[in-house]
């Protein structure tokens, strides 16, 4: 997820840290369709000012990243920060999604990705805000929507904020659960075209 990171301004050069999540359904995941669910970006700033956020929107504006704008807010955790709307990708088959960050499920297995255009988005080599932003966190929501449970073989996340590795989880019919990834993964989708197995389908 670097690159995309590269295309977030941070005022004064101050530190910034980014996090997403997105909601998910288990139909849509094993679907031979690609779809594109909109995810939530939220990219820490020194202040809810309309300058901050009008510098955060230009720089994503030119380098491509579509994200549009949504508020800014605040809270204990984050204090201010500007959130804005992401499309992310989930797709069966396809190396070439349309997002810079996608899901895949294959063979049984689900991934988060990011793509291969990360390698030519941002290559300047001189941009003054690589590595002052870092991804504090990515999480999201799987929901079975179908008539069945579903049993997940978990890799290393926390799941519904509680911590598994190698463990198997049911997600009974029409439930849902909050899957968080550790910050080893999120510092693995720094890099250009990387991938981690979240979970597999035990069936």
């Amino acid at each position: 997820m670097k690159k995309i990171l590269f295309g977030i301004m941070v005022i004064a050069l101050v530190a910034c840290t980014v996090k997403f999540g997105a909601t998910i359904n288990f139909s849509d995941l094993i679907s031979d369709t690609n779809k594109t669910v909109i995810a939530d970006l939220r990219v820490s700033v020194p202040s809810c000012s309309d300058e901050n956020v009008q510098n955060i929107q230009a720089e994503l504006e030119k380098r491509n990243i579509r994200a549009n704008f949504n508020k800014c807010s605040s809270d204990e955790l984050w204090n201010d920060y500007a959130s804005f709307s992401f499309p992310i990708t989930i797709v069966k088959e396809s190396d070439t999604p349309d997002s810079d960050i996608y899901f895949q499920y294959k063979d049984n297995n689900f991934y988060i990705k990011t793509s291969n255009r990360f390698a030519t988005l941002l290559n300047t080599g001189d941009d003054m805000f690589a590595d002052k932003i870092s991804i504090s966190g990515i999480e999201f929501y799987l929901v079975n929507d179908t008539n069945d449970a579903i049993n997940l073989k978990t890799y290393l996340a926390f799941v519904d904020e509680k911590p598994v590795y190698d463990k198997t989880v049911e997600v009974k019919s029409y439930n849902k659960v909050l899957i968080k990834l550790p910050d080893v993964v999120s510092k693995l989708m720094e890099n250009s075209a990387a991938e981690y197995i979240i979970f597999s389908l035990e069936k």
